[in-house]
């Protein structure tokens, strides 16, 4: 799947505007690591000496691509965004 960078999103100033960018701009970069990890664990499945593990064996595997799918929605997270959670969390 590509997706265009250019945002839907008609006022230039807004947070949504803002966020669809940053989410376009990384997609397709995260939708390769994605495949690629998928591709990945298929592949350890069909190999004779590792099918038969226990699934809780590649449960960071799957964790991986939970985590490129989520970078992929939320985009570019920057340090002072970070930085503004970590204050306000405590």
């Amino acid at each position: 799947m590509r997706v265009t960078p250019e945002s839907p999103v008609q006022d230039r100033e807004s947070y949504l505007y803002h966020w669809d960018t940053a989410a376009r701009k990384y997609f397709n970069h995260f939708e390769i690591h994605k495949n690629s990890s998928r591709e990945g664990l298929r592949r350890l499945f069909q190999n004779f000496l590792t099918r038969n593990r226990d699934p809780i064996q590649f449960e960071h595997r799957f964790r991986e691509i939970d985590s490129y799918a989520t970078r992929q929605l939320l985009g570019e997270i920057s340090s002072q965004e970070v930085n503004e959670l970590n204050a306000t969390l405590g």
